[in-house]
């Protein structure tokens, strides 16, 4: 896996200054990862979407830090574009499931404390 894929920066360890979060879409069996590092390149921690472990979904790829609830501490944004949803569209005549390929998602973890995210929400784009 090639950390490095997309990268961003924003205060994760609550120094104050900049730290880097890099997009490893070939990381955790192809599902994707997040990677932390401190600006000294100290790594803080491994983020994956605990939604899903479905391989191939390349979460990772893209990826963006902002304050989305504004309480002053970065957010990421972590986009997962080749997630399959295997669970909301079902056949008309058969009511079975039909899998719905390559819709990707987005996957958002907040941060609750310095080196702490914590992943309330995803959707499909």
């Amino acid at each position: 896996p090639i950390p490095g894929y997309a990268t961003a920066t924003g205060d994760f360890d609550g120094d104050g200054i900049d730290d880097i979060v890099a997009g490893v879409p070939r990381g955790n069996d192809l599902a994707g990862k997040l990677v932390l590092y401190t600006s000294k390149l100290k790594m803080l921690v491994n983020l994956t979407d605990p939604s899903s472990d479905q391989q191939g979904q390349y979460c990772g790829s893209s990826l963006a830090v902002t304050d989305l609830n504004k309480d002053g501490r970065d957010d990421i944004i972590m986009g997962c574009p080749f997630y399959t949803d295997y669970v909301t569209v079902k056949d008309v005549k058969t009511q079975e499931r039909k899998p719905q390929y390559d819709v990707g998602k987005v996957v958002i973890f907040f941060q609750t404390a310095p080196v702490s995210c914590t992943h309330t929400f995803s959707a499909r784009t």
